[in-house]
């Protein structure tokens, strides 16, 4: 019984082990690394309940590579997470008029006027899409319907959704991104690179909102 006793405290520890958890504080933050099995590569996000950074990595490594990594990945987040402050603050600065359109209809009457304004191209509809990463917009060349994520369209600077469309509206001209279609995007809309920033900052903020 006495060596049972001293080897269950090594059961126990191997039990805990999947995934094993290891506690640090580096540079004032407190860091969670979660070992898993069978990972290859370590990753690492923000815990939204207290700050904290969660890294998890492949189980195994030794402690000074796991501190090693552990810190690189969170200095790594803290440098985006400045980033994006900074960048949120250009939209908190922007005093332009603001628009939400809530309906697919309103978003048809809105590019129907600015398409009657500029490019007067053809175009058959539009839809409301819930894109969360790169496309905020597009247009299928073939149907001629665009489709926008409902991520842009709550509470969007007027002047970054304008760009928005007049963007899709170019494809119609010029099919790809060469500098011919960026000639025509800054004809209709002049603050195009302002406003493009603009309206991928909309597109981040309004992703939790609307989840």
């Amino acid at each position: 019984m006495a060596m049972l006793d001293l080897l269950a405290p090594l059961f126990v520890a191997k039990e805990a082990s999947r995934p094993m958890v290891t506690t640090l504080v580096l540079d004032g933050i407190t860091v969670v690394i979660e070992e898993i099995k069978g990972r290859r590569q370590a990753t690492g996000k923000f815990q939204d309940a207290d700050g904290s950074v969660l890294i998890t990595m492949p189980h195994g490594w030794p402690l000074v590579e796991k501190a090693r990594i552990a810190r690189q990945l969170t200095r790594r987040l803290l440098r985006q997470r400045t980033k994006d402050n900074r960048s949120l603050s250009l939209l908190e600065d922007h005093d332009g008029p603001l628009v939400t359109l809530i309906t697919q209809a309103e978003l048809w009457a809105y590019t129907q006027a600015l398409n009657e304004d500029t490019l007067n191209a053809s175009i058959a509809g539009v839809r409301v899409g819930r894109a969360k990463k790169t496309r905020l917009a597009q247009i299928n060349l073939k149907t001629r319907i665009i489709t926008v994520s409902k991520y842009c369209l709550l509470n969007v600077p007027e002047s970054a959704l304008r760009y928005l469309l007049i963007h899709e509206l170019c494809h119609t001209l010029e099919a790809n991104h060469s500098r011919r279609f960026w000639g025509w995007v800054a004809h209709y809309h002049p603050t195009y690179r302002e406003d493009a920033k603009l309206i991928r900052l909309v597109h981040q903020r309004n992703q939790p909102r609307l989840a």
